[in-house]
């Protein structure tokens, strides 16, 4: 429950056949003391995906499990420390957004027992830092989002560069016009800083993305649905139990 291990979630993706027993992950928790978590999963799972003619063109294949290295590791960049990295999204310049945390850990603390933030100060530093990664070496190009969120979590921009954000705090979404180092916000869907089920209200909003004229949030740590919203007014359009 501390800021250490917040983001311990564990996604797994399999094949089955659907005439056998439907198979389960045993434990689904992430203490250190179930030892049992992977018992059930399948072996061939952690083996990397052998190469296929038809995508070669198309897929760079490495050693490593997932197909994923590292090719660089940033806790700072321009001396600017980065804190919490919440969500990552990519503009149509091809630059990278960091949405952060840069002095509001989410602790035990963070929310009463009815989900209410317990600190209601917006973050006075930038939370949204656009990115040109230039021969792998990083340069901050602008810094957005001062006193404007309270815990950010998801991010996401369009073709036509808007800005769509969760904050679990306020337990809002919303969407952002970038004005040079500034952004206005254009919509915002949810009750600020009250949490709930019911229509217009979220809890915990987590991830955020556009599909044409549609925004869908993933509603999210106590609600457990997807929510459509209309991308230009914030207007619900439909709630999807998960």
């Amino acid at each position: 429950m501390g800021s250490g291990d917040e983001m311990c979630n564990y996604y797994i993706m399999f094949w089955w056949d659907a005439s056998l027993p439907k198979p389960e992950v045993a434990g689904q928790v992430c203490w250190d003391s179930n030892t049992d978590a992977m018992s059930k999963y399948p072996v061939d799972g952690w083996e990397p995906m052998p190469p296929n003619a038809k995508f070669d063109d198309l897929v760079h294949y490495n050693t490593e499990p997932f197909g994923v290295s590292q090719e660089a590791f940033y806790s700072e960049i321009d001396g600017f420390k980065l804190g919490q990295v919440v969500g990552l999204a990519f503009c149509p310049n091809g630059h990278l957004l960091v949405f952060r945390r840069p002095a509001s850990a989410m602790g035990t603390n963070a929310f009463d027992s009815n989900n209410v933030l317990t600190n209601k100060t917006t973050i006075s530093e930038a939370v949204i830092l656009e990115i040109n990664f230039n021969a792998h070496t990083p340069k901050i190009t602008k810094r957005l989002g001062e006193n404007k969120f309270y815990l950010p979590h998801g991010i996401y921009m369009d073709s036509e560069g808007y800005i769509y954000t969760t904050d679990i705090g306020s337990h809002t979404v919303s969407k952002w016009s970038v004005y040079g180092n500034s952004i206005s916000q254009v919509w915002e869907a949810g009750v600020e800083l009250q949490p709930g089920p019911g229509k217009d209200e979220f809890c915990k909003p987590t991830a955020v993305t556009r599909v044409k004229d549609s925004v869908f949030v993933t509603d999210g740590y106590c609600n457990n649905r997807v929510v459509e919203l209309d991308a230009n007014t914030g207007q619900w359009k439909f709630r999807r139990p998960w």
